[in-house]
């Protein structure tokens, strides 16, 4: 008998069969019983026949997948394929394909290498192979196709497909895709034979005429495939009952009405009616339990809308909607309410499923939450394998040497954690590797780097006292420790790769990879490693560790049953192991009775609980977005169908009719308590539900009380008890007694101290107080920051990065030598033309060989500051050539504006401080003297009518713009700073002007079309590097400068009284401090409207709305109203208001 079930409802169908399941064993014992379905199903069927059945265990019922269903039968008459290739296999097999051809490939040639894109191929040639399309047919397609692209795109699958068989059939080997054709043949076989008296060995499949086969859970998101009906079709012949199910709605008679009904149940109609066509004579009945209660009401609510819907006040106590400010307060309440339901309902943590609705955003944070909280959980989710600590260990290792001992690569091996060191001294040679700039083979090698100053650490540092001479053995030098931890976990490596190089072919390489895993005891460490997140209860980490063991060896035996004997390349070696990786995937089983079931929106609605949470339940996950559609879209899918004259399914189509049935069903499958959460715009089921169940809507305020479900944990409840939130007092007054009479004291609130005592600040501030213009600048933009990088000393660790910190250190060196070989050649002229140089000295300079002379003055600044490797192979053409260039377009910039304007380079590098004659003392209020430091990168003067006028330059290596507001409120010091200092230790000078000058290499972005001569380009890079001024007469600049002067003596005052707020300075239309700030994980600063430190703006200029710059002169002019500077060498008849 030929029958198929159809309902609305996927949980009756599942009921129905398993019931017909147990009345066929307990009716006929003899007979056998096939329950077929979805592999991911199949541990739930069994726990259920099981718990339904009188029966104490599986005995003439089996619960099969099709492909468990062909191993089965396969098997048992000696046909199951002995060499079968997996998905990894498949993969590695592709990617020998693709290389292959890589010539012949129209589409796919240049994409072979990309990461993901060998999964995308193998996705692709499955989704073929299931639907019987091969490598012939693909080829007509590509021959009857007009679209190009298409056609590339059919040859090159084509290709790929053809090469794929042809090598499975080179090498004997089969493709497990394969093994639903090899059942439909053997079924078709027994069909055919004549009688009942089967010859052996197929007489061992004669129990089939008798079985009963049961097929439930498909034609519910998908149709079967044409693999699936063919067996189907076999099986129908054979067996004395068949019996299918679908979740539909209605039983279609003609393809014309498929899309007449509801969306969800669009894949029921269509497999109801494909099985009609396949299977003849099949009789098509509906069975439906009456549903009553939330459930039933959801279910009418999504098929028909409101207006079908009578709200029960019950409901309202077994639906509760959250609205949550955050990810973190939605989970947090997730946790706790779990909590509750265990501690005070008596639920069980198995009872309970959590559907996210968009798995990847949710489940990092989930995790976290649910170990605060004490939930054990299991993710009902396939495992990638490629980023378990073993593959990465693998693959970095090769990875090494492919990229000469890269710093990427060299730490993915060693924070893989399967290293044989400790993770401090991990930290302590990877620390050392980046200070000294040590990568590369010959470099990290190299003993002598590892004696450069500055390696000890402070348990290294010689003891007071001892000798430095004294030496012995018992006694190590800091180098020697960390050679000692060099060779200790990179000998091994270099020893391997040499091993593995000398291999030409895939067996050598598999056997001396196995041999170097081996020595380095890579199975017990595995195992070790295992058994302590085992014990650590982190049993998703330690599964997956003990099955990538397992992996890895099987990518192994199947590359040597693929290949042996062909000679690959490191790289190739490398890559073929990757595309095997990146297939390699690991299934998991609770590893306990009692935990939260957690998974994605479609593996929930398989679970059965008594408790659903739906978490996510925004707009814009539920439904959730559609997935990429791969390496053949939806149009190409068509396409070849239409070319082929084969279905192809639509991944995209399908997958929105999927997601309604899904929905559905999991909104409306038996549970006592459905809970839905967001916490961003929710989704129009979750506004649909709130519509009629007003009730059910839980809005979570942001100040938790006593009662709620986030403070249910120790941790939570500990925050939220020391917190500063009001009503807290006689609650911790209460716990402080109880405490003490256990003995025990409660913990003091936190308080975030701000501000550091006056005799600290005075010890380590001692007198003369020397503060540098920076200090002050960076006190102004944020006090903490002051005091993390100066006082408390806290820092990154230190990189060597050329193209950062030497690079500017050696433009500087480079200007400054330019400047003082042209101060020569002026110096070198007669008296009478230095006051006013003529255009032929300068243009004598444009002239010269400037490139021969920049590496000249590059050399010597090198060697000064002590960056000779600079000039290795590699750097110098690098990060060496980027600054010659650098400094070369700089210096001619500076030579044309020479050219053009009557100043004259006169100092370079001029320093002020208290030991020098550029001193600069600071208009205290107090007794206390501060003194101010600084280096002036150059000094230009211009003489005429006899005044000399001077003005300041300072060398930046990104663009500056004048900020008078800025300027006004002491965030921008430096340029008013360096003229009062110059000033005051040259007062028959006059100040003239301060500016930026921007060290770089501009280029000019052209428009499409435009055509732009050679000497209108100069000008344009000339004008796009030119001096940045703050643009000021010379009575505002000395203005300026007392005010500035006043300014930082505020600030030091502040900084020294100790006062250090954690309230950044923000100025209209600037970037905040904290976008580039080093301390943000320390300090902790929430960036609410009223924390930042707005300084406030002063009203336009005469009371018109005049510009920026009109009213910071005018503000200038009203608080100095003489232009005269202080005394030379101090501020102190300023006081600071």
């Amino acid at each position: 008998m030929l029958r198929l079930i159809y309902s609305m409802q996927r949980s009756v169908l599942r009921r129905t069969c398993l019931e017909l399941a147990i009345r066929q064993t307990e009716q006929a014992p003899d007979s056998r019983v096939l329950l077929v379905v979805p592999e991911q199903t199949k541990m739930d069927m069994e726990q259920d026949y099981l718990a339904m059945s009188r029966a104490p265990g599986l005995m003439q019922a089996e619960v099969l997948s099709f492909r468990r269903l062909a191993w089965r039968l396969l098997g048992e008459v000696g046909r199951q394929p002995l060499a079968p290739v997996d998905p990894v296999g498949r993969a590695m097999l592709i990617h020998r394909v693709l290389h292959q051809n890589k010539d012949k490939l129209h589409s796919f040639g240049y994409l072979a290498d990309k990461p993901g894109f060998i999964r995308q191929v193998t996705a692709v040639l499955g989704d073929l192979k299931r639907y019987r399309i091969g490598a012939d047919q693909l080829q007509e397609a590509a021959e009857k196709a007009e679209e190009k692209a298409l056609r590339d795109k059919s040859l090159d699958l084509a290709c790929v497909l053809g090469g794929y068989d042809a090598a499975l059939a080179q090498t004997g080997l089969t493709d497990a895709e394969d093994d639903l054709t090899r059942l439909a043949e053997l079924l078709q076989t027994l069909s055919d034979l004549p009688g009942t008296d089967w010859p052996w060995p197929w007489s061992r499949l004669g129990w089939l005429r008798q079985a009963h086969v049961l097929v439930s859970g498909f034609g519910e998101v998908r149709d079967f495939t044409p693999q699936e009906s063919l067996v189907l079709q076999g099986l129908a012949g054979l067996c004395a009952h068949v019996t299918l199910t679908a979740a539909a709605d209605a039983a279609p008679g003609d393809s014309q009405v498929l899309d007449q009904g509801l969306e969800a149940y669009m894949a029921g109609r269509r497999t109801i009616w494909h099985l009609q066509t396949v299977l003849p004579g099949l009789k098509i009945s509906r069975i439906d339990a009456e549903a009553t209660g939330l459930q039933a009401r959801i279910a009418r609510l999504l098929r028909h809308g409101s207006q079908a819907i009578k709200p029960d006040t019950q409901d309202e106590e077994a639906l509760q909607l959250i609205k949550a400010g955050s990810t973190d307060d939605e989970l947090s309440f997730l946790a706790g309410t779990i909590r509750q339901l265990v501690q005070q309902e008596g639920y069980r943590y198995r009872d309970i499923c959590v559907a996210l609705c968009s798995l990847p955003s949710y489940l990092p944070r989930l995790r976290a939450v649910f170990r605060e909280y004490g939930l054990p959980l299991f993710l009902d989710m396939e495992r990638p394998l490629n980023g378990s600590p073993l593959m990465r260990h693998v693959l970095g290792l090769l990875d090494i040497g492919l990229t000469n001992w890269s710093r990427q690569a060299l730490m993915a091996y060693l924070r893989a954690g399967l290293s044989d060191l400790a993770v401090a001294d991990i930290d302590r040679l990877e620390n050392v590797w980046l200070a000294r700039g040590l990568f590369r083979r010959d470099r990290i090698f190299r003993d002598a780097l590892y004696r450069l100053p500055g390696l000890a650490t402070a348990t290294e540092s010689e003891a007071p006292g001892s000798d430095p001479d004294e030496a012995g053995p018992e006694r190590e030098t800091p180098e020697a420790g960390l050679l000692a931890l060099r060779d200790q976990v990179l000998l091994p490596v270099r020893d391997a790769l040499r091993r593995l190089s000398a291999n030409p072919d895939v067996r050598g390489k598999v056997a001396a990879l196995r041999q170097v895993l081996a020595d380095s005891g890579m199975l017990e460490r595995v195992e070790s490693l295992t058994s302590r997140w085992a014990e650590q209860q982190e049993m998703d980490a330690a599964v997956m560790l003990a099955q990538s063991w397992n992996a890895l060896n099987r990518i192994l035996d199947q590359y040597v049953q693929l290949e042996p004997d062909l000679p690959v390349s490191m790289k190739q070696f490398r890559d073929s192991l990757s595309a095997g990786l990146d297939t390699a995937a690991a299934g998991v089983i609770p590893s306990a009775i009692d935990q939260v079931g957690i998974g994605d929106l479609q593996r929930s609605m398989l679970r059965r609980a008594k408790v659903l949470f739906v978490v996510g339940a925004s707009a814009q996950n539920l439904p959730p977005a559609l997935p990429p559609e791969g390496l053949l879209k939806d149009p190409d899918r068509q396409r070849i169908a239409q070319l082929t004259g084969q279905f192809l399914p639509s991944s995209a189509r399908d997958k929105v009719f999927a997601d309604s049935f899904i929905l559905e069903t999991l909104l409306t499958q038996p549970v006592e308590r459905l809970f839905l959460s967001t916490a961003a715009p929710p989704a129009n089921i979750f506004n649909q539900l709130a519509a009629q169940y007003p009730g059910s809507l839980n809005h979570l305020p942001a100040c938790c009380d006593r009662s709620d479900p986030r403070l249910n944990a120790p941790a939570p409840a500990m925050r939220w008890l020391l917190s500063n939130q009001p009503g807290l007092g006689p609650l911790r007054e209460a716990l402080a007694e109880w405490l003490a009479a256990s003995g025990l004291r409660l913990p003091g609130r936190e308080e975030r101290r701000l501000s550091v005592r006056s005799d600290l600040m005075h010890a380590l501030y001692e007198a003369p107080v020397v503060l540098s213009v920076s200090q002050l600048e960076k006190y102004a933009s944020c006090p903490f920051s002051h005091l993390a990088e100066r006082l408390l000393a806290l820092q990154q660790r230190p990189e060597w990065r050329p193209e950062i910190t030497e690079t500017g250190v050696l433009l500087h060196g480079i200007l400054e030598r330019a400047m003082q070989a042209i101060r020569r050649d002026q110096l070198a002229l007669p008296e009478t033309e230095r006051e006013q140089l003529p255009q032929t000295f300068w243009d004598r300079w444009l002239q010269a060989d400037l490139s021969a002379l920049i590496d000249s003055w590059m050399r010597e600044s090198a060697e000064r500051e002590g960056l000779d490797r600079l000039y290795d192979i590699g750097l110098n053409a690098s990060a060496g050539r980027r600054v010659r260039r650098t400094a070369e377009s700089s210096l001619q910039v500076m030579l044309a504006q020479f050219r053009q304007e009557k100043y004259q380079p006169v100092r370079f590098e001029w320093i002020f401080d208290p030991q020098r004659q550029g001193q600069l003392r600071l208009p205290m209020p107090t007794e206390q003297s501060v003194w101010l430091r600084g280096k002036i990168d150059r000094i230009d003067h211009s003489g005429s009518d006899g005044e000399t006028a001077f003005r300041v330059i300072d060398y930046k290596s990104g663009q500056k713009t004048a900020d008078y507001l800025a300027l006004y409120h002491g965030l921008a010091l430096q340029l008013p700073i360096y003229l009062a200092a110059y000033a005051s230790a040259h007062p028959h000078l006059k100040p003239a002007d301060a500016a930026w000058f921007t060290v770089n290499r501009p280029f000019y972005a052209a428009k499409a079309g435009e055509q732009v001569p050679d000497d209108a380009l100069a000008d344009k890079l000339v004008k796009m590097q030119k001096l940045t001024s703050l643009n000021l007469e010379s009575d505002d600049l000395i203005r300026l400068c007392r005010h500035a002067g006043r300014q930082a003596a505020r600030l030091a005052g502040e900084l020294l009284s100790g006062r250090f707020p954690v309230r950044p300075c923000l100025l209209p239309g600037q970037r905040a401090p904290c976008s580039w700030c080093d301390f943000r994980a320390v300090c902790r600063f929430v960036a609410a409207p009223s924390a930042w430190n707005r300084p406030a703006k002063w009203p336009a200029a005469d009371g018109s709305q005049g510009s920026l710059k009109a009213s910071f002169l005018e503000q200038m002019r009203q608080l100095y109203p003489e232009a005269r500077l202080s005394d030379p060498g101090a501020m102190q008849e300023e006081q600071t208001p």
